[in-house]
């Protein structure tokens, strides 16, 4: 037996046993280290599918994060593709943290990692009617595809609530539909880093992946403006271009200055911002943005 063979054997062995032990114990606050991609193969694929269908919470709660890991970890695309299909067949499950948890999760996959029976059967949970609506569309934008495409368009001809019709709005400009993003840019040009909602429409923006929304950001960002801190303990107002490079940086090919694990600003602040600007300046019309990406 080789070395990658017992590895792959022992990994099986592991899961059985985190799952006999999940199950006596009603605890999920396991180890996971045990699963990594040396040891990820198509018969532990086989075993996770069968085990996410136990009667037991924590059971199939456990089970659903050894998915995750296993689909992000895996180097082989069918495996990954495995995995997104198994957290979006979790959609009905009965335990709605579990749900929730498993839609957030597959924000971490790539464009690539999604098959067509993964899009079918995301085109189909965008028609019912959730909490959890606004945040398939979203993901449906990411994703992509003539089919979520028109199964977006349906939701918002179907959509009587004015925050779901944004929230559809926004997928079709992250898929590149040039009417939406020339009526979200333009939207954008009479907004103001200081204004109360601009953290919220911050986040709407590094979604739509547009470079027109991009070049906006960084317009902003050259304005100087002051914004209030979010640190409650800090009342003294900052630079708002803080904020904005902090929520770009991990979205741009060779962007100029490093986030910290937590997503803070790495190193000096102000010389972050003038390295941005100079970089902007330097790059404005060749930046590309990494749209492979939630």
């Amino acid at each position: 037996m080789t070395a990658i063979t017992f590895a792959q054997s022992k990994v099986i062995k592991q899961f059985h046993a985190l799952i006999e032990n999940t199950r006596k114990k009603g605890n999920t606050d396991k180890d996971l280290d045990f699963i990594n991609s040396t040891n990820i193969t198509s018969d532990l694929f086989a075993e996770l599918a069968i085990a996410r269908r136990d009667t037991s919470y924590a059971v199939r709660n456990i089970v659903y994060q050894c998915i995750v890991i296993a689909g992000i970890e895996s180097n082989k695309l069918d495996l990954r593709q495995q995995a997104t299909i198994l957290l979006l067949s979790s959609y009905n499950d009965i335990d709605k943290n579990i749900v929730t948890r498993n839609i957030q999760s597959l924000k971490q996959f790539k464009i690539n990692d999604f098959s067509d029976s993964s899009k079918i059967l995301l085109t189909k949970i965008i028609s019912e009617i959730s909490p959890l609506q606004g945040d398939i569309i979203l993901l449906g934008g990411f994703i992509g595809g003539d089919l979520i495409k028109e199964g977006i368009r349906v939701a918002l001809q179907n959509s009587f609530d004015k925050r779901l019709s944004y929230t559809c709005h926004l997928a079709l400009a992250r898929m590149g539909d040039t009417a939406e993003i020339h009526q979200f840019v333009n939207a954008l040009s009479h907004i103001s880093a200081t204004h109360p909602s601009f953290e919220r429409l911050l986040l709407d923006i590094i979604y739509t992946k547009s470079k027109s929304a991009y070049n906006r950001l960084f317009e902003l960002m050259a304005k100087n403006e002051m914004c209030i801190s979010s640190n409650p303990d800090n009342t003294e107002k900052i630079p708002c271009a803080f904020r904005i490079i902090e929520a770009m940086a991990g979205s741009i090919n060779d962007f100029p200055v490093k986030l910290l694990p937590g997503g803070d600003l790495a190193g000096d602040y102000k010389l972050a911002l003038e390295k941005t600007k100079s970089w902007y300046d330097q790059n404005k019309a060749t930046y590309q943005i990494m749209t492979y990406k939630y």
